[in-house]
This record gives structure tokens, C-alpha cells and sequence, in this order.
């Protein structure tokens, strides 16, 4: 086995109670003629099920196309690292090409949101698109009303726009506790733009920027556990796992668990590459 045929591993571990959870581990040349070792520093956890490691996966998966580098195969039961040269149909791919790369040329970016932005607030809140829970946006007025609160200087909020030519494609914001110096987090990306590994590499510029740029010391976030690709960015943008809000919400008569995260200005920084921020002072 040799470094220019294969880049990563998966392991699954229990911690004896019946906690689940996968690591990432990238290999390295260990001697010349020896088998590659891997770091001693697995990337993740990746939640508790094979599902929501396909979900991580499949971000790590847009990045490493576009480096051209071998993946990890996430199409069978278990993982499987693949050869360079395998360019089937897989995970992150649609139609035998790579979601990251269905629309060539495109780039995405950070901005500061703009009051203009409501059009494409709009859009991004049409019916079927699962956004229900992000607010109440079914006409334009609501939509400038949805982006006039964001932008209320009072309110101590940091929206970003995601943006690819120009265009908001999806949103992280920052919802500053002075008091504490900590802010809560939260994201969402229009449906069509979805399984890019955007979301992802947003989440970790504005998490790097707030607790740098803002000083704060401490954010948190929370998703739903019926929705593990929020997680998946949560974990790439270099937040931990912290515990669990039993039945918090009710939706469609269940009661959903709430999946719990922080990030410390203490902990170590992603290794996921941040889009860029543009107007950032």
C-alpha cells in the first residue's frame, strides 16, 4: 500500500458503555518500502451511526476531489479507501459527476448580509425545501422583515451571507452574549446548493472569525438528532459534542432530541478550509 494510492482510514470505536462513534485518520509515509501509519489524531468524532458518517464524509469528499486525492468508499456497509484512479459514482456524487463540482466555475464566498438580500431570502424559503423551522418567510415583506432583523444594529447579531456571484446561497450568524463573551451559532443553506461542502467550510470561517475577530470565548449551537448533516458541519467547524436536550421540540406529534455542541476559543482549530470573507472590519 502506498501514499500515492491511498490518503484515508476509518475506524469505529465503543467506549465499552455502548457509545458509538468514528474517527478519521489520514495516513503518512512512515519509511520508504514500509507501510504509510496513520496520526495519531483521528478527525471527528463522526457521530454514532455508519449514516452520519457518510453525511461527514461526504464534505471531506468535495475537498478531497478538487485536491484530486483517493477517498474513503462510503457505498457499502462498511468504509472502504479507494484507489486514486476509482472515479465511479459515489458518495457526494450525483449522476456519475461530483455534487462540489455540478456547477463548474462556481465559487462560494462570505459577505456581510444586505438588506437587498431579501430576494434571495425568498427563494431560499419556498415550500419543499425544509426550512420551516428557520423562520416564517413566505413573501417578500417577510423576507425584508426577516433580513431587517438581522441587520438591527441593537440586536448583536453577525449574519453572513454565504454567496456565489454575489447571490446569497445560504447564511451563518453569530448571536453575540456579551455579557458571557460567548455567541450562539447557526447556519442554513438553500436546498439547490446543499451537499457542497460550502455550509461546512462557512461554518469554520465564521467560528474562526468570532473567536478571534470578536473575541468571544465560547459559542454554541444545537440541532435536531433526526437531522445528522447539521451535525456533520457543526463537527467540521470545530465544535464538540456536549450532550443532548431530551424531546426538546415537538414536530409533526414526536418529540425530537436536540443534539448540543460548543466550541471553545481554547480548543484546536478546524483543519476544514474556511471560505473567504470578504468586508470582514
Amino acid at each position: 500500500m502506498s501514499m500515492q494510492s491511498w490518503r484515508y482510514a476509518a475506524s469505529r470505536n465503543s467506549d465499552g458503555e455502548g457509545n458509538i462513534s468514528w474517527n478519521v485518520r489520514e495516513l503518512y509515509e512512515q519509511e520508504p518500502g514500509k507501510p504509510p501509519a496513520y496520526t495519531a489524531n483521528g478527525i471527528g468524532p463522526y457521530g454514532e451511526t455508519l449514516q452520519e458518517l457518510r453525511h461527514d464524509l461526504r464534505l471531506m469528499y468535495a475537498d478531497v476531489l478538487r485536491e484530486d486525492l483517493p477517498i474513503l468508499d462510503l457505498t457499502h456497509e462498511e468504509p472502504e479507501l479507494v484507489p486514486q484512479e476509482v472515479k465511479e459514482e459515489g458518495p457526494g456524487m450525483e449522476h456519475g459527476r461530483a455534487a462540489a463540482d455540478s456547477a463548474p466555475g462556481e465559487q462560494a464566498s462570505l459577505r456581510k448580509l444586505r438588506a437587498t438580500d431579501a430576494g434571495d431570502v425568498l427563494r431560499a424559503f419556498e415550500p419543499g425545501t425544509g426550512m420551516e423551522r428557520q423562520g416564517s418567510v413566505g413573501s417578500l415583506q417577510e423576507a425584508e422583515h426577516y433580513v431587517a432583523a438581522l441587520l438591527d444594529p441593537g440586536a448583536r447579531r453577525h449574519p453572513w451571507a454565504i454567496v456565489v456571484q454575489d447571490r446569497l446561497v445560504g447564511l451563518v450568524c453569530v448571536n453575540v452574549d456579551a455579557a458571557n463573551r460567548s455567541g450562539w451559532f447557526w447556519y442554513w443553506m438553500s436546498s439547490e446548493t446543499r451537499g457542497r461542502g460550502w455550509t461546512s467550510r462557512a461554518a469554520a470561517a465564521v467560528a474562526n472569525w468570532a473567536l478571534s475577530a470578536l473575541e468571544l470565548e465560547r459559542l454554541e449551537l444545537g440541532h435536531r438528532v433526526d437531522n445528522p448533516a447539521s451535525g456533520s458541519v457543526a463537527r467540521s467547524a470545530g465544535f464538540i459534542r456536549e450532550g443532548t436536550e431530551r424531546a426538546k421540540f415537538l414536530v409533526d406529534g414526536r418529540r425530537i432530541d436536540v443534539a448540543t455542541y460548543g466550541r471553545l476559543a481554547t480548543d484546536p482549530w478546524p483543519s476544514t478550509t474556511g471560505l473567504s470573507l470578504r468586508g470582514e472590519s
